[in-house]
């Protein structure tokens, strides 16, 4: 997760402070996500009509548009939201066969979330 917030491993130009900004955009989804929001440039519904509710936290800095694939578990109280995929590099505005199987097998992972 380190390397996707900012480190040397997806940016061979990083430098030093580059973590910031994916850092303070974390920061901003998360502040979307507790006030039960969605904003489609940061953070959305994939394929709204299928379960379990698949959503992108978006990443678009420095010419990359990568992305962190979640599975949001509603349990009536409130919902968690699991980072179940990173997917660095999107390129298109649509859906690739290759985003189509992320979200797959994202939907198909199983949690017990005990409260």
């Amino acid at each position: 997760m380190i390397d996707f917030l900012g480190g040397k491993g997806i940016n061979p130009q990083y430098s030093p402070g580059d973590i910031n900004y994916r850092l303070d955009k974390m920061i901003n989804i998360a502040t979307i996500v507790y006030a039960n929001r969605y904003r489609d440039e940061t953070y959305r519904i994939e394929e709204k009509d299928k379960q379990p509710k698949v959503t992108a936290m978006k990443f678009m800095d420095k010419g990359r548009n990568d992305r962190l694939y979640c599975q949001e578990i509603d349990y009536g109280k409130g919902k968690d939201v699991i980072i179940c995929e990173i997917h660095m590099g999107k390129k298109s505005e649509s859906l690739s066969n290759k985003e189509k199987n992320i979200i797959k097998r994202t939907r198909s992972y199983e949690f017990e979330i005990l409260t």
